[in-house]
């Protein structure tokens, strides 16, 4: 069962944001971090936020965010930027020399930094 967080939408002032999301379930494999694209300022070349994923086992994933009107692949505008992190693998010494698994972890936390203020929601998700 996946474990989320959600914060309601609302303008965010330049600083740096943090949300944990902990009491995974076992088995947890993945976190994920959707962003809405409610109102950004300037353009998707002008970065306007980094977010990065941390698992409380180490590993993780970091991006930057452009502003303004980001489209999709297909032309439509997105309504929402997103990142997510694979749980990362470690050795299995139960299962042989080569055998991995995937590390046991409890918890992980978004780092949201705010360039420009702009309005999102957000949902952390570990799944």
């Amino acid at each position: 069962m996946a474990r989320t967080i959600t914060v309601p939408e609302t303008t965010y002032a330049p600083g740096t944001y943090r949300l944990t999301v902990d009491n995974f379930q076992p088995g947890t494999t993945r976190i994920t971090g959707r962003f809405t694209r409610v109102a950004w300022p300037g353009t998707p070349n002008d970065i306007v936020a980094r977010v990065a994923l941390v698992w409380s086992s180490g590993g993780g994933a970091g991006a930057e965010f452009g502003g303004g009107t980001l489209l999709n692949k297909d032309g439509t505008v997105a309504a929402f930027s997103s990142l997510s992190a694979g749980v990362p693998f470690e050795r299995d010494p139960d299962a042989g020399p080569s055998s991995k698994r995937r590390k046991n972890v409890v918890s992980g936390e978004a780092t949201f930094e705010v360039l420009q203020a702009l309005t999102t929601a957000i949902t952390i998700e570990a799944t």
